[in-house]
Order: structure tokens, then C-alpha cells, then sequence
């Protein structure tokens, strides 16, 4: 014996499974919005940008909001009472866009989901 074991073909894979059961077809489901002809792959970083500031544009607001406090934070250092407030901003802030962005996925997953019904009638 040299050790190799033989490769099993498909056909004697199935013949060894128990009666009633049927073997799982994985299909590839198309992904059209993922194909390179997609207008996404022709839009400048900038068309990007202001796209994704009209879909959703709380999520800029809550990141100027977020530099805005820190950097006022960082340059009143020395006013400890000032600094406080704008670390306690930022903090707001970065919670603002944290539910700013749920909220878009959320409301994104809602369309999708109100568009593949429409799509099945």
C-alpha cells in the first residue's frame, strides 16, 4: 500500500447517503449592483461624497460637530472648566454620529426591504 486514498466521485458520494436524503444545491444568487459596470465605479471621489452627504446628512453634521468640540477642547487646555465642556460636547457629538449612522442603516435596510416586496408583486 502506498498510503493515497482513492478520490470518491460524485456518484459514490451520493450512493453512500441514507434514504431521503437529497444533497444541498448552493447556487450563486446575480448580484447585479455588484457587477463593474455599476455607475458607482465611474463617480470621482468627490461625486462620492456628496452623495453619500444627501443620503444621509447627519452623519457629516455629527463629524464637524465631533472635530469642531475636540479641537476647541484641545486648544483651551488651559481652561480646565472650558475643556470640560468641550470634551463633554464631543462626546455628544461622536454619539449623534454614532446614531446618525444606525439610523441611515436602518432606514437603508427598510428601503431595500420595501423594494424587493414591491419588486415580488
Amino acid at each position: 500500500m502506498s498510503g493515497e486514498k482513492k478520490q470518491m466521485t460524485e456518484a459514490e458520494i451520493l450512493s453512500q447517503l441514507p434514504d431521503g436524503i437529497q444533497p444541498r444545491q448552493f447556487i450563486n444568487p446575480s448580484m447585479p449592483q455588484y457587477t463593474s459596470a455599476n455607475i458607482f465605479d465611474q463617480e470621482t471621489t468627490a461625486q462620492m461624497v456628496w452623495r453619500k452627504f444627501k443620503e444621509n446628512p447627519f452623519i457629516p453634521l455629527g463629524l464637524g460637530g465631533t472635530v469642531f468640540f475636540l479641537t476647541r477642547g484641545i486648544l483651551n487646555m488651559g481652561n480646565a472648566k472650558v475643556s470640560q465642556n468641550m470634551m463633554r460636547g464631543r462626546i455628544l457629538a461622536q454619539g449623534f454620529t454614532v446614531m446618525a449612522i444606525v439610523a441611515g442603516i436602518a432606514i437603508e435596510g427598510i428601503r431595500a426591504d420595501r423594494k424587493q416586496r414591491e419588486s415580488n408583486e
